[in-house]
């Protein structure tokens, strides 16, 4: 009793003094000034371009302009080099980025996320066209608008184009929209086939991504064709840190660590600033996870220097010491008055939990804290549902420290209180953690416990979001799970392509199964499936939803508009003379859903020919021209 006395009366306040001294003198990376100007094309600079040309000579030609928010709307391009040495070498990227805009400005249009993500989380916010066209538009695209390397003397260039790099925070900032340009083109310098799922790899751009994610609009706008966009989800960015990305240079690593640092610090501060409490608590717990895949030691989220001593089980009064030192930093700097009080929807111990510092929880839990705690109120961005318990967070989370923790002091294994019947091992699965999932069996978790918004065991969940590692683990360790149907389901959840498609293919998906369901089991998803295409794609949604059965995974691929997935999936060997249920060929179905040229030419050919020479990268390279 004297510790917990000790911690609400005489050690916490609502936040640190010297947090919220913190908050006001720090710098705004967003906001400061700029090391290296923000020069931008203008639009119809851009649309007349037929070919990429580096910052020096646009300069030379006037072709930039220092931008100013005054003169109109920026949108920040993010994209994957398709060359070694080369942006863009035969400018396909961003010749769709032409045919894109043009659509998106010729009509108006909403842009959703992907159709499962509606189903599991919700409707979410969208992106409308006519945003487009309420200033006058400027593009930002590295290759432009950052001095290169190659045309400069080295010393002067390596000290533009590194304040140029600095700046990226606040070119993000000043920028009003944010397009990933991830068309499925052919590497110049290998081969292999990018898109949406290589763009996410790349340790940059997903720096990009967190800057954009700090913003007042968070909204990220996937450019897959001239056709077809989407927005990303937000819970799509925690499977990915900067960290863990591919870095072409690894130098560039310390670079990268420095600029998260700093969005990380400017981001927590304007939330206490504005004392936005909850958001401010998530990030400051998940700060760890941002910066740990650095291989740095991340003390705290403030620059004061906290000594976490453990709890000593020796003596009352040693223990209560030990244990008001320890949680006192963590208490004040998340604004908590005590230990025990729920504030929008969560205590202490789900931040804890949510924070993976096994000390922190280990104490609350010595203070009685429940070991099946759950959070009360949902977080539909973050993938949280009330119910979930301190099991739930640490397994989706990552925080396995924690979760050997709480499986040690007997927290439920098989929890699954919350709307979706999502256990702990389900939610190791979306959160692609396959050390989770292996803590969990052997804990003797049941692993064929089935999800209630579908009635699936924890494969879909896992696979709807992409999570290959969790996957690859359930299917070496969990002895007959059934996969049928499950490549269709990883299509619709817009997070699979080429190489976890080939993954389940192995595994012994049949990559022409036509697609099965018991009505009664499937028509609440169908229901909200019906509803998404109904808001998002109008008179489509009779014939989307009529072609859904008896459509295989290419079929899935081409009603969903998912062209990396289907140019797998063709390549791999899908057979593109399966009739679905209403008649229709993948051909027709691409036909009806806009796909691109090349897309309809490839399934002519295979149609035709069986095996054509020529594979779909390359014919996706001679994407339909855009005339101005």
């Amino acid at each position: 009793m004297g510790v917990c006395q000790g911690l609400q009366a005489e050690h916490v306040d609502r936040v640190d003094d010297a947090l919220l001294h913190l908050a006001h003198e720090s710098p705004n990376v967003f906001t400061e000034e700029l090391k290296f100007p923000m020069y931008v094309v203008p639009l119809q600079t851009f649309m007349h371009m037929t070919a990429v040309q580096p910052f020096e000579v646009l300069m030379q030609e006037e072709a930039l302009v220092r931008y100013e928010p005054h003169m109109g709307d920026a949108i920040f391009v993010s994209h994957q080099w398709a060359g070694q040495n080369h942006p863009d070498p035969d400018f396909r990227q961003l010749r769709v980025l032409q045919g894109a805009l043009e659509n998106m400005m010729r009509s108006s249009m909403e842009i959703p996320g992907p159709a499962l993500a509606f189903v599991i989380l919700g409707e979410r916010r969208c992106f409308h066209s006519s945003e487009l066209m309420a200033s006058a538009l400027f593009i930002w695209y590295d290759y432009f608008c950052c001095p290169q390397l190659e045309t400069k003397p080295s010393n002067e260039a390596t000290s533009d184009l590194q304040n140029a790099v600095d700046s990226i925070p606040g070119y993000v900032y000043r920028a009003k929209f944010f397009f990933v340009l991830a068309p499925v083109v052919q590497h110049a310098s290998d081969g292999t086939l990018i898109g949406k799922k290589a763009w996410k790899t790349r340790g940059w751009c997903r720096v990009e991504r967190v800057a954009r994610e700090f913003q007042d609009d968070p909204r990220i706008v996937y450019v897959d064709s001239p056709e077809i966009q989407t927005l990303m989800e937000p819970f799509e960015s925690m499977l990915a840190p900067p960290g863990e990305g591919v870095f072409s240079v690894a130098s560039d690593k310390e670079r990268v660590l420095k600029l998260m640092r700093s969005m990380l610090q400017t981001h927590l501060c304007s939330l206490l600033q504005t004392a936005d409490l909850y958001p401010y608590r998530f990030l400051l717990n998940r700060y760890r996870t941002h910066l740990e895949a650095f291989c740095v030691q991340v003390a705290a989220a403030s620059t004061r220097a906290n000594v976490l001593a453990p709890v000593e089980p020796s003596g009352s009064a040693a223990e209560s010491a030990s244990l008001v030192s320890l949680l006192v930093p963590f208490l004040r700097e998340n604004g908590f008055r005590d230990v025990w009080r729920r504030e929008f929807g969560w205590t202490p111990v789900c931040f804890a939990a949510l924070r993976g510092d096994p000390s922190i929880l280990e104490a609350l839990l010595h203070l009685r804290a429940d070991v099946n705690e759950e959070v009360t109120q949902s977080d539909e961005e973050h993938h949280i549902h009330a119910h979930n318990t301190l099991l739930h967070v640490c397994a989706q989370f990552g925080n396995n420290d924690g979760l050997k923790l709480l499986i040690d002091h007997k927290a439920d294994i098989n929890a699954r209180g919350d709307k979706t019947g999502c256990t702990p091992l389900h939610r190791a699965g979306i959160g692609d953690n396959p050390e989770g999932v292996i803590l969990l069996l052997r804990a003797g978790c049941d692993p064929y416990l089935r999800e209630k918004l579908a009635d699936q065991n924890v494969l879909y969940p896992a696979w709807i979001w992409g999570s290959q590692r969790a996957v690859q683990v359930m299917l070496e360790h969990i002895p007959g799970l059934d996969i049928s149907c499950l490549l269709h389901f990883g299509i619709l959840g817009g997070s699979n392509t080429g190489e976890s498609v080939a993954k389940l293919i192995a595994a012994g998906a049949d990559i022409n199964e036509q697609f099965r369901f018991l009505p009664d089991r499937w028509d609440p998803v169908f229901a909200l499936l019906a509803a998404f295409f109904r808001k998002f794609h109008g008179s489509k949604l009779s014939f989307i939803i009529s072609n859904f059965y008896g459509s295989t995974p290419l079929a899935i691929s081409l009603l969903t508009s998912s062209l990396e997935a289907a140019s797998y999936l063709i390549e791999a060997g899908a057979d593109v003379n399966i009739r679905n249920a209403c008649g229709l060929l993948p051909i027709e179905l691409a036909a009806a859903t806009s796909a691109p040229s090349y897309m309809v030419q490839r399934l002519k050919e295979k149609a035709a020919h069986g095996k054509p020479t020529q594979n779909i990268a390359g014919v996706a390279l001679e994407t339909v021209c855009i005339s101005f």
